[in-house]
């Protein structure tokens, strides 16, 4: 998993057991979703099952724009994904429900709660944006990360780092979308570095474009 991997290889690795969403429909808790309606002041959610993230905003986009329910899905990863039209429903107040969720989630142990904003019609069809955001459940301590800050090196990380690592310690933050403008923004970074420094980057589209369906 995206989270586990990732603490592991900055040294310390997860001591405890996530939490999954393992039914394949009706996926989340009755209790859970009536806490996240209420919360967020929800009409209601769109979803509740596992599911592809393309194929989801192709099948409840239109039902989404409509009813301004958002769409909630998962996977066989410890996630909970909630996809919203960046401009119906808001970018902004997407971020928030995602906070809110983060909440409410943290005493089941999932791993990640993810944003997927999207644009489009139903005419046109519908295509996730680059303004994804993971809201990361905190990672153990003594990260490299941790440690690096501790002995006052500078630390920069690229892509998804600082949403992976709860932003504890991800130093100044390089995003952009796409992996090869990503290396283009990260690479003023890499010169800005002192001897010692610590640069830690993810590029998302090996996963996600290139991987994660192959």
């Amino acid at each position: 998993d995206t989270v586990s991997g990732h603490w592991e290889m900055a040294g310390a690795p997860a001591d405890f057991a996530f939490g999954y969403f393992k039914d394949l429909q009706r996926s989340f808790p009755p209790d859970l979703l009536n806490a996240i309606m209420a919360e967020g002041k929800l009409p209601g959610i769109l979803g509740d099952c596992h599911a592809s993230g393309t194929v989801i905003i192709e099948d409840l986009g239109a039902e989404h724009v409509r009813t301004g329910k958002p769409i909630f899905y998962t996977s066989a990863d410890s996630v909970i994904q909630i996809a919203a039209h960046e401009e119906s429903f808001g970018l902004q107040r997407l971020y928030t429900l995602c906070v809110i969720v983060r909440h409410l989630v943290d005493p089941l142990k999932i791993g990640r709660v993810i944003a997927r904003p999207f644009v489009g019609n139903e005419a046109d069809g519908f295509v996730r944006t680059g303004n994804r955001k993971d809201f990361a459940i905190p990672p153990q301590d003594g990260t490299i990360l941790d440690r690096a800050a501790e002995a006052g090196r500078k630390i920069v990380t690229s892509g998804k780092i600082g949403d992976i690592f709860a932003h504890r310690n991800s130093g100044h933050e390089v995003k952009a979308a796409g992996n090869l403008t990503l290396f283009d923004a990260m690479l003023p970074s890499i010169s800005s570095l002192a001897e010692g420094g610590l640069l830690f980057a993810n590029f998302v589209d090996f996963d996600s474009e290139f991987g994660h369906r192959r």
